[in-house]
């Protein structure tokens, strides 16, 4: 199931109270039917390795926000990726 852009903006608001740097919008594939869920990157944790961790049997990242980017400009976006921000 896909969120919806509520979805997105409460995931990001509860990720900024947490104090995540970023936010990866993940789906996984298996078992059918699809489902997308959420993880958080914290401070001591690397956006990139997140990637690749979450990237392996099934699943794809297929959104990247950066809590460092304005919400509502990232959620206007087709698929928000921002890594270095």
């Amino acid at each position: 199931m896909a969120f919806s852009e509520d979805d997105i903006s409460d995931a990001f608001q509860e990720g900024l109270d947490m104090g995540a740097t970023h936010m990866l919008v993940i789906v996984d594939r298996f078992p059918f039917p699809q489902e997308d869920y959420v993880v958080y990157v914290m401070p001591d944790e690397d956006v990139k390795q997140m990637l690749e961790e979450y990237s392996e049997d099934m699943q794809e990242v297929i959104e990247v926000y950066s809590m460092k980017v304005n919400k509502e400009q990232q959620l206007k976006e087709d698929r928000a990726f921002h890594l270095y921000r």
